[in-house]
């Protein structure tokens, strides 16, 4: 069960925990890439960072530096 409001379909990004990929995300519909710098922004320094499946935002998968 899921708390998106949205229907079901593939992940828009996969969460990394020290560079492995760890499960896969929902991003918002509006400022993804934004959305995807702040949180890799933000959480990068505890070794978590996501990076999105769509080229559109960002298909490398983020380092820890």
């Amino acid at each position: 069960m899921s708390s998106s409001n949205r229907s079901t379909s593939p992940c828009d990004a996969a969460v990394y925990r020290d560079e492995k990929p760890v499960g896969p995300l929902r991003l918002p519909m509006e400022e993804t890439a934004s959305f995807v710098e702040e949180f890799n922004r933000v959480y990068r320094q505890v070794g978590i960072a996501i990076a999105a499946v769509k080229s559109e935002v960002q298909t490398k998968v983020p380092s820890a530096d």
